[in-house]
């Protein structure tokens, strides 16, 4: 059974929701909703691991269609790379909190990464939705 579908959408609304509630914390000036950002960022790291590697379980059955290797490529760097990424702000976030420094320059720099990575995540669903609906991977029955 093919678990990517299931699991993937998590760390894409986790982590964009994550950032979306830090900005919100900011234009509302309510420091405290930063805790429940860190908590969905923290979350969205976790969940884009079993994304990332159902998807490569995913990708093997994937590749055998015609003409998709190049889009599944990209797919999967995209998913790869927000995997990673976010697995490192998280461990920046965690740093930033304990030492106090999130409400400091760094935090907005690490605000400024955590955007860039929430539209990664968010181009990597993209990405994975043109394999759905352009090529019908886990969709359609492999034909030789």
């Amino acid at each position: 059974m093919d678990w990517h579908p299931f699991i993937v959408h998590f760390p894409i609304v986790l982590i964009i929701a994550s950032v979306l509630l830090d900005l919100g914390a900011i234009a509302a000036r309510k420091p405290d909703l930063h805790l429940a950002g860190m908590i969905l960022f923290l979350a969205g790291a976790v969940t884009a691991v079993p994304a990332a590697f159902s998807g490569e379980t995913a990708s093997e059955t994937a590749g055998l269609i015609p003409g998709i290797a190049e889009d599944l490529a990209h797919h999967e760097d995209m998913g790869t790379l927000t995997a990673w990424l976010t697995a490192v702000l998280s461990l920046a976030r965690i740093h930033l909190t304990i030492r106090n420094r999130f409400h400091t320059r760094a935090g907005s720099v690490w605000l400024i990464a955590a955007v860039a990575v929430a539209v990664i995540a968010g181009w990597s669903g993209y990405t994975g939705g043109v394999l759905v609906y352009r090529f019908g991977a886990g969709m359609l029955p492999i034909q030789p």
